[in-house]
């Protein structure tokens, strides 16, 4: 393992860990903390750390599906007061297999092993919104029903829903206070600079721009969206809470907090937008913008459904249709999924950061453009 160390007075988290803290989310909240007078020192555990790195937070390169005794030393090199758990594949773009091994197996371990040790005081879970079964989902609150354990294979549940799903269940089952108190924050949409889900999917769909750009629908269905810094704020919030219960206007243990930036967004507009800044032809004017061709839902309804039957048939389900063509998919491009954070704005004091989305999306975009350049000219070295 290898470390780069910082240290500040004592404080009421002490010193943290960050488990995924080299991915997007994660960067934004290793930052968030460094830069938090109440956090003493931040350590990172993932399985890349030459990624997302900041020069004062330490680095551990491991994993929550690492032997347990392997864990188990790290949690007692750090002595974390509080593990914020952002770990989990890319839904994206990982393997199947991976879901089951990280968002299961790994935060069982890790559930078990945080219970054991007595200089832990709270676990923050990052969740996702697509834990919520069944949308469209219309403001939905921290009550809205969760996918099952073990949907029906035809209900299309995708291997990063259903474990995602399990992962936030076992979270809360662990809050066991004054012992161990644990919350799980359910982001909406994330979005920011240094996305390489969403944003990379994108590139990798509209870069070309002999490509159309086909819309499903009427486009008017809405998202909720939360910029990073904003998610990861409500996580730091979360986790004072847990330690001090003062911080909060209510209860924060046992308890799962949406988290937006308060401004549903149309899905197809922040499309057509991205595109044209991919594409870079972003404010030279409406004649310059990509052209929208329009599919009835259905069409991609029934494609869904074929793509879905024939995996099902000839592999028995252990190869899932792409991000485009998966349920998922198509609910998110013909209806609404938006959430309602009333409970963290009351409970947690949340107040996201209002921000120009455009500008930020184009500074997203930008810096995606050129860590792909930049991957691009090492390969040709």
């Amino acid at each position: 393992m290898t470390a780069t160390q910082s240290s500040k007075d004592s404080s009421l988290l002490g010193s943290v860990l960050v488990t995924g803290g080299c991915g997007f989310l994660g960067y934004h909240l290793v930052s968030l903390l460094l830069s938090d007078p109440d956090c003493e020192s931040v350590y990172v555990l993932d399985v890349n750390t030459t990624n997302n790195t900041h020069p004062d937070a330490i680095y551990l390169k491991g994993s929550v599906t690492d032997p347990p005794h392997v864990l188990s030393g790290v949690l007692d090199a750090v002595k974390p007061t509080i593990v914020f758990h952002a770990a989990s594949p890319s839904a994206t773009y990982a393997s199947r297999a991976s879901f089951e091994t990280t968002n299961v197996a790994g935060t069982k371990s890790l559930l078990r092993l945080v219970k054991e040790k007595p200089y832990i005081k709270g676990l923050v879970y990052t969740s996702s919104l697509d834990i919520y079964a069944d949308p469209p989902l219309d403001h939905a609150t921290e009550t809205h029903k969760l996918w099952p354990d073990h949907p029906r294979p035809w209900r299309g549940v995708s291997e990063y829903d259903r474990t995602k799903t399990i992962a936030h269940k076992l979270v809360l089952a662990a809050n066991n206070p004054p012992a161990l108190k644990t919350a799980a924050i359910i982001p909406s949409h994330i979005w920011g600079v240094r996305d390489r889900q969403g944003l990379s999917l994108f590139f990798d769909t509209f870069a070309d721009p002999r490509k159309p750009l086909w819309q499903v629908g009427n486009g008017r269905n809405l998202n909720s969206c939360v910029e990073a810094g904003n998610c990861a704020m409500a996580h730091i919030l979360a986790a004072k809470a847990l330690v001090d219960e003062s911080r909060a206007q209510g209860r924060v243990d046992g308890e799962a907090f949406n988290v937006t930036d308060g401004q549903d967004v149309n899905f197809w507009d922040d499309i057509r937008v991205t595109c044209a800044m991919i594409r870079g032809c972003y404010g030279k004017g409406e004649d310059a913008m990509p052209k929208v061709h329009v599919l009835p839902p259905w069409t991609m309804r029934l494609l869904v459904w074929i793509v879905k039957w024939v995996l099902l048939i000839f592999t028995l389900g252990f190869v899932e249709p792409s991000q485009p063509l998966s349920r998922n998919g198509c609910s998110w491009a013909t209806e609404d999924h938006t959430l309602d954070d009333t409970k963290a704005r009351k409970v947690l004091g949340y107040r996201p950061r209002q921000i120009v989305r455009e500008a930020l999306l184009l500074k997203a975009v930008e810096f995606e453009r050129e860590r792909r350049r930049a991957v691009a000219e090492e390969k040709l070295d």
